[in-house]
This record gives structure tokens, sequence and C-alpha cells, in this order.
């Protein structure tokens, strides 16, 4: 039944292909007014690398980052450090006086600019609280200069913010210009109803949509997050603008270092910007060379590229559709999308030229080619496909859109195989041409005769050829459990980058140059006045000092309990011991109140205005997601247990959103790997029409990856969040050389009932097909071994690497499986001598 089926649908397609040969005018205006209307959604198309682009609109992370931003603005801060040994002396100040004002005159999209010139002092004059710049008065004498300095470096809220412990390193502090929560027209997230409440979460379907619905929640969001976050342009004018008044500045003495979240993500923006261009068009030159030298015409390198460039564009005009940014997960589309254009098209030229040197005319040779390979193309799209679309599954909806947008350009590449290329070979004029001025006449005998040995000793020795296969199996295994995990974005960038190597300097001169924050929620209108509550913040905050491992440390955590503890001290004449929380509410709430008379833009950076929640900055250095995550774990599980039954709490900032989307990133992946495979056996099962041969066929797809993992562990590669894509990408591309292979093995073994035949001739008709489509792929992740991020090299180095032991794995393992399933089935048949093939493939 399933034979009967099988050669129905290869004569269909052959019998579509003729009816597309016979109007190609037709068929390409379609696809030209396709194409038309794609390339005017282009304008609308967005690119968003931001942390919280990663989240789903209904995540709780997501939720938490956007309510801390409405109520205390963005956490994006440029931390500006300048270190000099002389940092108290006028020539000094002096200097550091004109550098913070010429930052404030001429910073575009400034919000809020502190440093020792105006950050504000808390002092007392006859019982009366006075709040005002440190520097109101200029010291102009020695004895001024060291009178501030005696205060500076014993002022606490200073330390390690404003002036390193050795009093060798100051900083300036600049915040983007977004608007404050009293600005966003009132919005309230349980105003909206919940986005599951408009689709189920079961079906794969919903789960995509549930992602790029919109709906007035999502529209809300959207809107506060772009009022209250620098776009991309902003954000490189901004930091653009600080290193150029700083390199007015910058002198032995006066030695400068910037870092800070928008200094971090602009830079990591640019090098994306540069190198995966340039990883695309190396591969695109690559592969075009490729098949320029396997079939020596033009004809197929102009086709092919076609191909892929609509598909690519299908992609971005999809993509604006359904409003999915560009991110950094999403640019790894490109790769994917072109490595299956290309085997499409391989594979289909590979029969069309064949079939023309035998005689046939150009409609006769595509349509052999068509019924050949047009069923197999199916089903490697459609499985490619399949494991793409389990990204679905993913916690992050970068990821989600990264499957999504993969998906569309496979199918698109596949259908525009299906309907441009057999519509311009009936247009352009085809030569047969000089089989032997092609690498693949040049290389005809050499490579099917030494793959087809391959195959046929597989196929007599199964039990050798799979008892390699289990030690390999087993010592990567081994390998793969010394694998360590990495989610350091400063270590992406190369060696020696002035970002990452000022954000080192940052965290060695102030204990940290990165925050995470928390929020402390009442739940109730001055409930801040609750003595135990300001006790439970200030526990927590002495807690955070023992949080401390070699390479990740709370470097200083602040709140409203420091200011609160500062007020107390000088409204009782200064005296240290008054240095205190006091364990009154009514003192609390006066003495709060006499500040936000004179200091009410410092309170609202520190609580709201109904002193029912508070903010806690943790100062922590920028180090390794994977190593932070369970330092980040143990803060919150001690927070929750200070402030049972007095707040509610949540961690949230950039730092946090950072842990956040990595370990999301691994949590979804593996459910994500897991769904992909059983799709992916699933429709193995229904080409080849048996189970044993459907679940077999996943074994050299499961195989590449371990044995790379393995490489990964004892090579000391991490896993990093770039290659943890890599076994979906694997599975997704890796199988279309099963499917080809089994595909044309069940065909023929239908036919002659013998296994070393079926292989033989499969090889001969298939074998440098699948060649030549493996180094396709490979030189296509290849060529990012020329980007300058370290992570890309790595993703394409590893990529490539993982198909060509996939090919490896097709060549051996299943023939070896083959022989083994099938050899109760077959008959006595003497397989064709190995030599120059019968039917060559060219």
């Amino acid at each position: 039944m399933m034979k009967i089926l099988r050669e129905r649908l290869e004569s269909g397609f052959g019998r579509f292909s003729i009816h597309v040969f016979d109007r190609p005018w037709i068929v390409i205006a379609g696809i030209a007014l396709f194409m038309a209307f794609l390339v005017i959604q282009l304008p609308q198309l967005t690119f968003d690398v931001t942390l919280e682009g990663q989240f789903r609109k209904d995540d709780t992370t997501y939720e938490n980052y956007l309510k801390f931003k409405q109520q205390y603005g963005d956490d994006s801060t440029i931390l500006v450090g300048i270190r000099s040994e002389n940092i108290f002396s006028k020539p000094f100040l002096e200097k550091l006086r004109r550098f913070h004002n010429d930052l404030e005159k001429e910073m575009p999209y400034l919000d809020e600019i502190t440093s020792l010139i105006n950050v504000n002092n808390i002092r007392a004059e006859d019982d009366l609280l006075i709040v005002q710049d440190l520097m109101k008065e200029w010291p102009r004498t020695e004895e001024q200069v060291n009178r501030l300095k005696a205060i500076v470096m014993r002022y606490p809220a200073y330390q390690n913010v404003l002036i390193s412990d050795d009093g060798f390193n100051t900083a300036i502090y600049l915040i983007p210009d977004v608007r404050t929560a009293d600005e966003t027209d009132g919005f309230s997230f349980d105003d909206e109803p919940p986005v599951e409440q408009a689709v189920q979460q079961s079906s794969l379907i919903s789960r995509i949509l549930k992602v790029l619905t919109v709906q007035d929640k999502a529209e809300h969001e959207k809107k506060v997050t772009e009022e209250l976050t620098l776009t991309n342009e902003q954000r490189a004018v901004f930091v653009g603008k600080v290193r150029e008044v700083a390199a007015r500045y910058d002198a032995e003495d006066f030695s400068i270092f910037i870092t800070g979240g928008p200094a971090i993500l602009n830079d990591h923006l640019a090098q994306v910007e540069r190198n995966m261009p340039r990883g695309i068009l190396g591969s695109v030159i690559g592969i075009l060379i490729l098949i320029y030298l396997i079939f020596r015409r033009l004809v197929p390198v102009v086709l092919t590229l076609l191909v892929v460039m609509l598909s690519l564009l299908t992609v971005f005009g999809a993509s604006s559709i359904l409003n999915i940014p560009i991110r950094t997960s999403t640019l790894v589309y490109p790769p994917i999308i072109m490595a299956a254009g290309v085997c499409d098209a391989i594979h289909l030229f590979t029969i069309f030229f064949q079939q023309l040197r035998k005689g046939a005319d150009k409609k006769q040779a595509i349509a052999h080619a068509m019924r050949h390979s047009g069923l197999a193309m199916l089903f490697t799209s459609i499985t490619t496909m399949g494991g793409f679309l389990a990204f679905a599954y993913s916690e992050l909806a970068g990821i989600v859109e990264l499957g999504l947008c993969a998906a569309i350009g496979v199918m698109m590449a596949l259908l525009l195989t299906y309907l441009l290329v057999p519509a311009l070979l009936a247009l352009l004029p085809i030569s047969i041409g000089t089989k032997n001025r092609s690498l693949d006449g040049v290389t005809a005998g050499f490579w099917n005769n030494n793959i087809k040995r391959l195959c046929l000793f597989s196929v007599k020795r199964p039990g050798l050829i799979l008892s390699i296969t289990a030690v390999i199996a087993v010592v990567a295994v081994v390998g793969a459990t010394r694998i360590t995990m990495s989610f350091d974005m400063l270590s992406w960038f190369p060696d020696g980058e002035v970002v990452q190597q000022d954000t080192y300097q940052a965290d060695a001169a102030f204990k940290g140059g990165s925050v995470l924050e928390v929020v402390v929620d009442t739940g109730r209108e001055n409930g801040l006045f609750d003595p135990q509550v300001m006790n439970a913040l200030q526990t927590a905050q002495e807690f955070t000092k023992s949080l401390r491992n070699e390479v990740v440390w709370v470097g200083k955590a602040t709140s409203i309990v420091d200011t609160l503890k500062q007020i107390n001290k000088v409204l009782n004449e200064d005296r240290a011991e008054y240095y205190s929380v006091p364990q009154d509410s009514r003192l609390i709430a006066q003495e709060l109140l006499l500040f936000e008379m004179d200091g009410l833009e410092d309170l609202e950076d520190l609580v709201d205005s109904r002193f029912s929640q508070a903010r806690l900055t943790l100062k922590v250095p920028s180090v390794d997601g994977a190593e932070f995550a369970p330092f980040r774990d143990n803060i919150n599980r001690e927070f929750s247990r200070i402030f049972v039954g007095k707040a509610e709490i949540y961690l949230t900032g950039a730092v946090d959103l950072f842990v956040q989307s990595v370990w999301g990133l691994m949590n979804s992946m593996t459910s994500s790997y897991m769904l992909a495979a059983m799709v992916i056996t699933l429709l193995l099962l229904l080409l080849t029409g048996s189970l044993r041969t459907g679940l077999a066929g996943m074994i050299p797809n499961f195989f590449p990856v371990l044995v790379v993992l393995g490489m990964m562990g004892y090579a000391g590669i991490p896993i990093s969040i770039f290659t943890v894509l890599l076994g979906g990408i694997a599975l997704g591309l890796a199988v279309d050389d099963t499917v080809h292979f089994l595909h044309n093995f069940r065909r023929n073994f239908d036919r002659n009932r013998n296994v070393a035949a079926s292989v033989a001739e499969t090889i001969e008709s298939t074998g440098r097909a699948l060649l030549f489509t493996t180094m396709s792929l490979s030189i296509g992740f290849l060529a990012f071994l020329t980007a300058d991020m370290n992570v890309l090299r790595s993703f394409g180095m590893l990529t490539g690497l993982t198909m060509v032991i996939a090919l490896l794995s097709d060549l051996t393992i299943i023939p070896a499986l083959m022989s083994l399933l099938y050899r109760v089935q077959e008959q006595p048949a003497v397989p064709r001598t190995i030599g120059r093939p019968q039917a060559e493939v060219s």
C-alpha cells in the first residue's frame, strides 16, 4: 500500500513539474507579485537585541521588569570611571567639573547625571534636615579639599559607588532620558485580560500565536517599553557621545573607562551587525563557488542564489507582517535557510543534468528529476520544519520566532525549487556541456567507487560498524559529561575589546559594575514605615556581605535604609551610634517626610509615592550567567525567608533578565529537542512505512550531535547561548541526507529485494549529491570562522563539523542497520561491480 502511494506521489511530482514547465511566465508572474507584496512590508521591519525582547509578553520575568521600569525608570546606566592618584586635589576636581558639565551639556537623551560634583549630601543645622549638593560651596583651599575628602571617604552611600575604597577611582553615572511611571497614562497590569484566555496553550499553533497575537495588554506593554527604553539608534548616539566627550579628557592622571548596560549592549549589537553579514556573505560566496565547480555552469549558481535570496526575502517580509523583530537569536536563520535551499537545488540539478546527458530534453529531464527527488525533498523540508517548529514550546519569544522564521524559510525554499526552478529552466538555454570540466565529472568515478566501497563494507560487516559506533558513542558520552556552560556576554567579544577591559576595570575598582535589583513590596500604603520591614531590609543588606566567592559577590547593597540611617544620624548631632533604623514607625515616617521635602528626586529612586515598596540595589560584577544563576537563586531564597510575613519580593533588572533568559533557553531547549526528535521520527516512519526503519533512521541523526558534544567536553568548549542551538539545527538539517538515502534505498529494495544491491544503486543515484550537499552545509557554517566574535566562531566550527559527521553516519550506520533489518527479506543477488557507474550523475 505504501509502495503504491509513494509511486503515485512521485508520478504526481513529475506531472506537476511538466505543468510548471509549460506555463513559465504565469508561474514567474505569480511569484513576482507575491515578492512585491513582501517588499512593501520590509520598511516595517525592526531590529531588537534587548534582553527584555527575548521574553514572552506574559512572562512573569518580563512583567516584573516592566513594572520596575515604570516605577523607577530604566536601570540601564552608563558608568564612566576615572582613575587618578590625585582625586582630592584642586586640579583634578576642576577637570572633573568641566568633564561633568560638558557631559551634561552635550549628551543627547540624558535624563540624569550624578558624580561628586552634584551628588546630594545629607546634614542637619539647628534641628533642620538639609539636603543639598556635596560641592555647593566649591573647595578653593587645601583645607577645604581635605575636608571634602574626609566627608566623601566616610560617607557610606558614596563608597564603591562614587569613590573606590582606595580613593583612586571616582565615577560619573549617566541615566538615559526615559519617561517615569507618572507619565505612562495610568496603565495597570491588573486591568488587562491575560493572554491565555484568548488561546489555549496545548497546541503547537496556539503556542506560536500566543507570542505573536497582538492584544490590548501587549499593545500597552509595547508602548510603555518603547517609552522607557532607548532605541538602538538612540543608544548608539548616547554611547558614542559619551566616548567622544571622554576622549577629550582622557589622560594619564585622568584615565577614563566606560561600561554599563548601554555600552555593552551597543558594542554587542555593533559586533553582530559587523560579523553576521560577513559570515553570511562568506557562506554565500563559498557555496556558490562550490556549486559552480560541481556543475561548471552558471545556471545552477544563479537559480540557487535566486531561490535562497527570495526565501530570505519571504522570511523578512513575514517577520514584518507578524511583528517579529530581528534579534540576536533570529540572526541564525539566514544560514539555515540558505543551507536548506542549496540542498534541494543540488539534489534536483544532479538528476536533471544526468538526464540531459542521457539524451532527454529539458522537460523530460526536469520531470524525471522531480519524480526521483521531489517526494524526498518534500519530506526533508517537512522534517526540517518539524524540528524548528518544535521551538514553539520554548519559554523565550526569541527562540519561538527563530523556529517559526526558519520553518517559513525552509518551506519557501522548497516551493521556489518546485515552481521557480522548472519555470526558469524552461526559458533559459541549457547546454549539456563537457562532463570532464566539472568537479562532479572529474571525480565521478572516484567518489562513486569509494563511497560505494564504504557503504558495501558496512553492509557486509554490520556488527563491526555498529560496535565501533557504540564504542565512539560511549567515549562521547563520557566527554559530554565534562561539558560546562558559559553565558558570559563579555567573552563573546574579541579578546582585548575596549568595553570588555573597561568592564573588568570597573568591577575591580567599584566591586561591581552591574546591578541586580530587588523590589520589596509590602502591599500596603505606608508599609515602609513599619520598623519590622526596615529591619528586614537592613538584615537583607547585611546578609549580602557574606555572599562572596572567587567569581561573584555583592560589592554593595543600597536601599532606603541607608538614607534613613543617615538622616537619623545627622538629626542626632551626627553621632555614630544613631546610624541605625529607628524602631518607632512615627519617627520613621517623620524622618522620611522631612527628607521628601528637600530630596524628592532622590527619594523617587528608592521608594514609590505610597511608601508601599522599596528598591534594593545590589552591585555585582559582570560574570558568567551560568555561575551567577545559583548565586542569584541563593539571594532570592534567603530574601524570601527574611521578608516572610512582612513583604513580597522579586528580583529584576538587566542582570536578572540575562540570567533568566539563559536558563529559560536551557530548560526550553531540552523539551524542544525531545519534541523535534519525536516529530522527525514520526515523519521518517511515514516516509519509510516501517517502524523499525524509521527508528533506525534516527540513530545516525543523534549520533553526530552526541559525538560533537563529546568533543566539546574533551576540548573544554562550553555550551553557550549559540552552541545550545546546535542540536536543534543539526537535527533539522542532518536529517535531509538520511531522508534521501532511506527514500532511495526503499525504492530500490522494493524492486530488487537485495540490501547490497539496493545500497549500491542508492549511492549511484544519490551518493555524490549527499556528498556535495554536506560540503555546501559545512562551507556555509564554517564561513563563520571569519567572525571576530568568539561565540560565532565556535558555532560555525561545531555546526560544520556536525554536518560532516552526519554524512559519515549516513554512509556507514544506515547501511549496517539496513543489512540487519532487511537481511531476512532479501533475495540473493549479485551487486553491480564496483567501477565506473552505469548511470552517471552530474
